[in-house]
């Protein structure tokens, strides 16, 4: 739990060096990479410590989740279609999506 709380304080310290769509994606891309790698990290853990048919249900429902991160992710975007705020709004719901994910197996299967 001390880890997502430390990466939740650097990720809200983050912030873009001026009010640009790149500059605003750069951090954006820099926030979901630091919660992707957080998840991996966890997700690492939980297979040396679940028994393997938990594991595998729990595999099960990670590919679903991926599924639905990356839908609604898309979904979001699409409103923005073609425009600079495309991938942006892509990766912010990611980075949302990834951190909630992050708390909801640790807080399921760690605490």
């Amino acid at each position: 739990m001390n880890k997502l709380d430390d990466t939740k304080k650097r990720t809200e310290e983050i912030e873009a060096i001026n009010s640009s769509t790149y500059a605003m994606k750069k951090v954006e891309n820099e926030k979901w990479e630091m919660w992707d790698e957080l998840l991996n990290e966890i997700y690492g853990v939980l297979q040396e410590q679940l028994p393997s048919e938990e594991m595998e249900q729990l595999r099960e429902k990670q590919r679903n989740w991926i599924k639905e991160r990356d839908e609604r992710a898309l979904q979001a975007s699409l409103k923005y279609k073609g425009g600079t705020q495309e991938h942006l709004e892509y990766v912010v719901v990611l980075k949302d999506f990834t951190e909630k994910r992050c708390f909801e197996l640790v807080e399921g299967y760690l605490d």
